[in-house]
Order: structure tokens, then sequence, then C-alpha cells
């Protein structure tokens, strides 16, 4: 029972809210893209509705294993961009993503 309350935390914060305000910080969470920003977030919420549903069911085992899934991605996806060097922290100490480029400013010339 505790397996599957903190899979569904850690999936409705660390998966809906990072993941939305992080785009929203930099800017990537825009009109244009918006489609796919809804595909982006209503996928988790679906599958967070889904483990719910399942549990209210009489099925938690398999609403854990889908949620546990979901956490999986998340986490495997914070590491990647822990380990990448895109989430740095900034002189307030929140935790905010770094703008990479390949191109430099002034570069040749």
């Amino acid at each position: 029972m505790k397996l599957f309350w903190t899979c569904f935390v850690f999936d409705s914060f660390a998966v809906l809210f990072f993941f939305f305000m992080a785009g929203l910080d930099d800017g990537t969470v825009s009109s244009f893209n918006m489609g796919l920003w809804l595909l982006l977030i209503g996928v988790p919420a679906a599958v967070l509705l889904g483990g719910l549903r399942l549990k209210a069911v009489g099925r938690p085992g398999l609403a854990t294993l889908l949620l546990g899934l979901l956490a999986l991605l998340g986490l495997l996806v914070g590491g990647w961009m822990l380990l990448d060097g895109r989430a740095v922290r900034d002189a307030s100490g929140c935790l905010s993503l770094r703008r990479t480029g390949t191109a430099r400013r002034g570069a040749g010339r």
C-alpha cells in the first residue's frame, strides 16, 4: 500500500509538475507546441487515473506496477538530466534547467 502511494506522489510531482514547470521556465511550453505538451502531460495523467481506478476496483498489485513503470521512467529521465549537467542549482537554490547549445556567440569571428 505504501509503495502505491509513493509511486503516485512521485509520478504526480516529478513527471507532471517538474517537467511541465521546467518547460514553462525555459520557454518550450508555448501556444506553438501546445498539442505536444498536452500529449506529454495527458499520457502520464491518464496513467495516474488508471492507477487510481485499478486500485479502486480491487487490483492494487496491477495499479502499483502501472505507477511503478511511470515512476521508473521519471527516475531515468531525471537521472539523465542530472548526469548530463542540464539541471543546475541557481543562486536561490532552486533546481532549474540550463540551456545548452553548440553554437557560442562570437564563434568564427
